[in-house]
């Protein structure tokens, strides 16, 4: 049974709503719009792939849904560092710069969006020195600077995005009319996660493809 964990913060992150995106990780999309958005960006590899996926299928006027009656353990081995990686040595430099990269290539302000970011990495940086933890301060500052030093990747990430036709926008409020897919898989320990689901406003429920 799915539930909001000790010391969570209920934000209706178990409900079957729709979202902006989610993990890779159980997600479900329906082939038709895998194709019509071109798959994943590669500007954003290992992390945030799925959140910009999402965000791409709201805008092309889809629906992205948590669906809590599908569940399944996510280990996250690579953001942990218990899993190497040829992509990067440093998990949560990397995180965090594809974080900022989503925000700042689907900003209708660019500039602004990353100007915005890199000053919040600075003082994120500042609050990690006063708390001791000067490591993570480091990581603030790598993360700015790298994203700085990769606006061209973000500019096409924002070309990409741009070029994804506008569809008709749905009502969050209905979101109980529409159709639920649901699949589920276990593993032996932790607890569970809501898996995405991508669908369009008003299809029926297909047989959805797993794409992890």
């Amino acid at each position: 049974m799915l539930s909001v964990e000790p010391g969570d913060i209920d934000q209706h992150q178990v409900d079957a709503l729709p979202v902006l995106g989610g993990s890779t990780a159980g997600m479900f999309v329906r082939r038709r719009l895998w194709d019509s958005l071109n798959g994943l960006d590669e500007a954003f590899p290992l992390f945030r792939d799925g959140v910009e996926f999402g965000w791409r299928a709201n805008r092309h006027g889809d629906v992205v849904r948590a669906c809590p009656q599908s569940s399944l353990v996510h280990w996250q081995a690579g953001r942990r560092g218990v899993r190497s990686s040829a992509i990067t040595r440093d998990p949560a430099r990397l995180d965090r710069v594809l974080g900022m990269r989503v925000v700042v290539a689907h900003s209708a302000h660019r500039l602004s969006a990353q100007s915005m970011v890199v000053f919040g990495c600075l003082v994120q940086a500042v609050g990690f020195l006063l708390g001791k933890a000067p490591s993570r301060a480091v990581t603030e500052m790598r993360a700015a600077v790298e994203l700085l030093a990769n606006s061209r990747t973000t500019a096409e990430a924002a070309t990409r995005v741009s070029a994804v036709p506008e569809g008709a926008r749905h009502d969050p409020s209905k979101a109980w009319l529409l159709p639920t897919a649901t699949n589920s898989a276990t593993q032996p320990t932790s607890s569970p996660a809501s898996s995405p689901n991508v669908s369009r406003a008003g299809d029926r429920a297909p047989t959805p493809a797993s794409m992890n």
